[in-house]
């Protein structure tokens, strides 16, 4: 193994134990389980069948304020404290120091995951779960996951108050998350999904997608390429 790999590593095993060698992982992990799980449960036997898809949808925005909470103190208590100078003074450069606490935080991140593999499992024993979007599903949050953590180490970074950097975080998060939910993208999303279903149906019946979209689809077709432009154009408005 490389020194820096091994340097990196290194850095990783001890911030993520120090992760539970104090309250800040217990607290999120118990407060992020306390919240999904009534939102999940109450409403999950109102559905009629097995799915997990709202725990999914639930999961997203609580990461919005957890990983704020698990990268908050990753560089910003090390400057307070001293030791981050002392660290780089040692034979390891800054990007093996933040990659490793940057994996740490990745490692937490799995294990907050791994506390809500009990759900799809209940799910399981009372109905016929498909594990397809399951496992899709987690690969999803976890990517997701990851980026808001790269977010949260960037804002770490920039301070030395941990508060000042979780707020910064959690702000720029929830903006994200606006901006994501704009309601035009949503339309043409379900256009381009409507669309996709079409075509994949006529495939199956031995169809070409343009002899069953008839004029109605055709229609549907260009007012969904209308609705694009028209949110590419709301958007560079936006930006100016």
């Amino acid at each position: 193994m490389q020194p820096s790999m091994q340097n990196t590593l290194t850095i990783a095993g001890r911030q993520f134990r120090g992760f539970f060698n104090s309250p800040v992982a217990y607290i999120v992990v118990c407060l992020v389980m306390a919240i999904l799980g009534p939102l999940f449960w109450q409403p999950f036997f109102l559905m009629g069948h097995a799915s997990v898809r709202q725990m999914f949808s639930f999961l997203g925005p609580l990461l919005a304020f957890a990983t704020p909470a698990m990268s908050m103190g990753l560089i910003a208590e090390e400057r307070r404290s001293g030791t981050l100078e002392l660290l780089i003074t040692m034979p390891v450069r800054e990007s093996e120091v933040i990659l490793g606490k940057y994996l740490a935080s990745l490692g937490l991140l799995t294990v907050l995951l791994l506390c809500t593999v009990p759900y799809p499992l209940s799910v399981w024993t009372l109905g016929n779960l498909d594990w397809g979007p399951v496992v899709t599903g987690y690969v999803g949050i976890f990517l997701e996951g990851a980026a808001l953590l790269a977010i949260g180490v960037a804002a770490s970074s920039f301070t030395e108050n941990q508060l000042v950097a979780f707020f910064a975080s959690a702000a720029t998060l929830v903006r994200l998350g606006a901006r994501a939910q704009h309601p035009r993208l949503g339309l043409v999303a379900q256009a381009h999904v409507e669309r996709l279903q079409v075509r994949r149906e006529a495939r199956a019946g031995g169809l070409e997608p343009g002899l069953l979209a008839g004029p109605a689809a055709v229609e549907g077709a260009g007012a969904s390429r209308g609705g694009e432009r028209d949110v590419a154009r709301q958007l560079r408005a936006g930006e100016h």
